[in-house]
């Protein structure tokens, strides 16, 4: 799938499409179009949560910054790369909601 230009402002939330579950600490969720499996921990979990509702990169940015120590440069490439690999699978889409701040 081609890369999207993810940016601070981009709006993203979970992708109604998709099934998931928490399971042994993990949440597990399957892609019904490819049948594809996956399964994200640790603060990908944490990410997915906050995904329930439409919500700018920059928001988890801030929330994993405040709950884990981790230098704020570090945290921004790696929700950036974590969510682009979201939307690479189908799990996460853009989401054109103007109310999110």
């Amino acid at each position: 799938m081609a890369m999207t230009d993810l940016t601070l402002d981009t709006c993203l939330q979970r992708n109604p499409e998709q099934i998931f579950t928490k399971m042994d600490g993990e949440t597990v969720m399957m892609d019904l179009e490819s049948g594809n499996y996956y399964g994200i921990g640790g603060a990908g979990n944490q990410i997915w949560q906050l995904l329930a509702e439409p919500i700018r990169i920059r928001g988890l940015v801030v929330k994993l910054c405040d709950e884990y120590e981790i230098a704020h440069a570090q945290c921004q490439h790696d929700v950036i790369a974590f969510c682009q690999s979201l939307i690479n699978n189908n799990l996460v889409i853009k989401s054109a909601d103007p109310s999110v701040s």
